[in-house]
């Protein structure tokens, strides 16, 4: 998934989009896998996926935590899909806040499961998963 701004990333994470967490200030957070459950022109919470119990997903209401968008100069965007935010806009290592890719469906719903609607589509096979698509 190639996201190249933060325009495209607000449109990405719609509920129901899975992300894996790259890089995060809590190194506890490194790997974890987020499912979206409400996004708008401020930010997006995300629990970690399959887990209600978790104190992440348990967080908001159930909503899980919070991350606001801040100004685009705050991400970086690289070819491998990795979107990453700075507490400034510095960008050096020690100042990452999150960075995150978006998960593409799996090998069999690419195969010939899943659904296209606009630009995000509904995985047959995992869930009811939902996954952003170029």
């Amino acid at each position: 998934m190639l996201i190249k701004n933060l325009s495209q990333l607000k449109k990405a994470l719609v509920p129901g989009v899975k992300l894996e967490i790259v890089s995060h200030n809590l190194p506890e957070c490194i790997g974890q896998i987020r499912r979206v459950t409400k996004a708008n022109t401020s930010g997006f919470y995300s629990v970690v996926d399959g887990k209600p119990e978790h104190r992440l997903s348990q967080g908001n209401n159930s909503l899980g935590v919070w991350c606001e968008w801040s100004s685009a100069k705050h991400w970086t965007f690289d070819a491998e899909g990795v979107c990453t935010k700075y507490f400034h806009y510095q960008y050096i290592s020690n100042d990452i806040l999150i960075a995150l890719k978006i998960l593409k469906p799996c090998d069999i719903c690419a195969n010939s499961g899943w659904e296209t609607m606009g630009k995000v589509a509904a995985c047959n096979c995992c869930e009811g998963s939902v996954f952003y698509t170029p």
